[in-house]
């Protein structure tokens, strides 16, 4: 037990020392955004509905004891009721294939806007990134304090230490905590 609490106080003792050891691994471009654009994918709205085929609606040739027994004219009627099933299919099938390509343009579209929105958020948030590169580089207080915050956040701290951290450049200090209740006081 005594040697775990010298480890412990030796870590605590070089906190310090070894976090000044290791410059601070962010950079302005690694809080940029980047766009990773996802395929359209329209699913069964991407394939052509079947059209209908006569062969399904056509009635059987009569046969040669039924055409003596006037099967050519009962023929002749199958085959004009199967010619208005299979054109009202037809229609049916226009209806339905119209509906299917106005769905399909309408996914496209709600894609194509959400990836606007995407990229339009993204670009926002890298001008905002590139203002604050160019307040930190000119010394304005607070774009100094917002990137060590950041720069303090992505460090690593000892399991169990406190880690609230306040950065401060001049006269009013800012306080900031992290998610897990750490604290730090620079």
């Amino acid at each position: 037990m005594k040697a775990q609490l010298d480890a412990r106080l030796a870590e605590l003792r070089t906190l310090l020392t070894s976090a000044l050891d290791t410059p601070p691994q962010l950079s302005f471009a690694m809080l940029k955004q980047t766009v990773a654009v996802p395929p359209f994918v329209p699913g069964d709205l991407g394939k052509a509905l079947p059209a209908p085929a006569w062969e399904d609606f056509a009635p059987p040739p009569p046969s040669v004891l039924s055409g003596l027994m006037g099967g050519k004219a009962r023929h002749a009627r199958a085959q004009a009721a199967a010619q208005d099933a299979f054109e009202l299919a037809c229609a049916d099938h226009a209806l339905a294939e119209e509906a299917r390509t106005h769905q399909l343009r309408e996914a496209r579209l709600a894609h194509d806007l959400r990836i606007k929105a995407v990229e339009a958020e993204a670009r926002e948030h890298n001008a905002a990134v590139d203002e604050l590169e160019r307040a930190f580089r000119e010394g304005v207080p607070d774009a100094v304090e917002e990137y060590f915050r950041q720069v303090l956040a992505l460090s690593e701290d000892p399991s169990g230490f406190p880690c609230e951290y306040q950065v401060a450049t001049g006269e009013s200090p800012v306080s900031w905590s992290s998610n897990t209740g750490c604290r730090r006081w620079t």
